[in-house]
């Protein structure tokens, strides 16, 4: 009831109507528990096109709107940054940022978008206009006005959980230097950063990288998926950091296989690239006749053969396509979807417990699912690779992909930054800034 405050206001700003689905029913309700009951409120109103903004207030994942879109069954385009409507094709342009760049793309609608800020001229209602949006009645819709069944709310229908949460002690240093002139301040600042990156040298030395000799190909019981990314014609770097946590958590509790996914060419550098960082088997996936990754053919096509291996985990990374590609899987299996963790680990009673950071990461959130296979997307940057084995053989294996030709997306271009100072920077091990 407190959000009427905010709708009002959009009134103001021309909205024609505001709902409002308020319901105690609701509270726990993690990403695809909240995309099932705005899905289940938008089907009522069969809208042309459903516009999300790119993560909400108190969250990072991004999943609500692509597990919205594929719960009604349409495309989307996440991390809008520009929008244009085309009347003659009754379709949108759009420019998509991506880790790389951007793309510009089309989708006939209707679909659903996720925008960032600044993708238009931002406005402030006033006093007169606000005063004619109180007038305005604000529609309320509840859960038994979605559906019958109420177990499919809240955290009774969310497959995440939060169990107890961890307190960290934060190793951060918050030393000001007041009482000097310019000259000996800096020369205190280059003390202290040489004596700091000494220490995280030794912490570093001391970490255990993951075992990669121990193998259990063949054994697909409980394997553990990694959908690879690339970067031009080598795999980014947070495929390896996946590889090498498939390795530890296969060799110290699951003793099964390690399952890449390659999504792509066919390209026999990258399939040995995988076999050398951890996987016994590649699967591969050539979308030239799906679409892009981030699109609905490809998710449909993963998701059936996700659904089919029934493998313990499915690793994806935190960037733009592996958070789409997650989402729309996660929405089609009704499976839980972990978003942005940054680390893993499997407990005493085998369940896989991913942990995210909250409050400034001074608490670390393990988040477990109630269904299998679990589903996770990893934050760039954290884990560790395994030393590559470059005598390691890999079965190859193809996952048949049929045409796919319902409505979806379509990529006209793609643009990549010609400087990639921001992608090294996501895998930097010391970044200094200046100001």
């Amino acid at each position: 009831p407190s959000v009427k405050e905010g709708l009002v206001q959009c009134l103001a700003l021309g909205a024609d109507r505001a709902v409002l689905l308020t319901d105690r029913a609701l509270a726990g309700s993690d990403t695809l528990a909240t995309a099932r009951a705005l899905a289940l409120a938008l089907d009522k109103e069969s809208p042309d096109l459903i516009v999300c903004g790119r993560n909400s207030a108190d969250a990072e994942t991004g999943q609500v709107g692509p597990e919205l879109a594929e719960l009604m069954g349409l495309p989307h385009i996440s991390q809008v940054r520009k929008l244009d409507y085309e009347p003659d094709t009754n379709s949108i342009i759009a420019e998509r940022a991506t880790d790389e760049g951007h793309q510009v793309i089309q989708c006939s609608l209707p679909a659903v978008v996720c925008v960032t800020e600044g993708i238009a001229p931002e406005l402030f209602p006033n006093r007169e206009e606000m005063a004619a949006a109180q007038a305005i009645p604000v529609e309320e819709l509840s859960c038994a006005d979605l559906s019958q069944d109420a177990s499919i709310f809240g955290a009774s229908g969310s497959p995440t959980w939060v169990e107890d949460i961890r307190l960290v002690e934060p190793n951060r240093l918050a030393e000001v230097i007041t009482d000097a002139d310019p000259q000996t301040a800096a020369s205190q600042v280059a003390n202290q950063l040489k004596q700091r990156l000494q220490v995280l040298a030794a912490d570093q030395e001391s970490s255990v990288i993951p075992d990669n000799s121990v193998r259990y190909p063949y054994v697909r019981g409980q394997s553990i998926w990694v959908v690879s990314e690339t970067q031009g014609s080598e795999l980014r770097h947070v495929t390896l950091e996946m590889l090498g946590k498939a390795r530890e958590l296969t060799t110290a509790s699951t003793h099964s296989e390690v399952v890449a996914v390659l999504i792509g060419s066919n390209d026999q550098n990258l399939i040995d690239d995988l076999t050398a960082q951890g996987a016994d088997l590649v699967l591969t996936l050539d979308n030239s006749n799906l679409g892009p990754v981030c699109g609905r053919g490809v998710s449909q096509v993963l998701a059936d053969a996700i659904e089919a291996a029934h493998p313990y985990a499915v690793l994806f990374a935190s960037t733009a396509d592996g958070r789409d590609l997650a989402s729309r899987i996660a929405a089609r299996l009704k499976l839980g979807l972990t978003g942005d963790a940054i680390d893993l680990e499997i407990n005493a009673q085998g369940q896989l417990v991913q942990l995210k950071p909250a409050l400034g990461g001074n608490v670390i959130a393990p988040i477990l699912s109630k269904t299998l296979p679990n589903l996770v997307t990893l934050r760039p940057g954290l884990l560790t690779p395994t030393a590559a084995d470059n005598s390691a053989e890999a079965l190859v294996e193809a996952i048949v992909a049929p045409s796919f030709s319902d409505h979806d997306i379509t990529v006209l271009e793609t643009h990549r930054i010609a400087d990639m100072g921001a992608i090294a920077l996501t895998q930097a091990q010391v970044v200094l800034g200046v100001g």
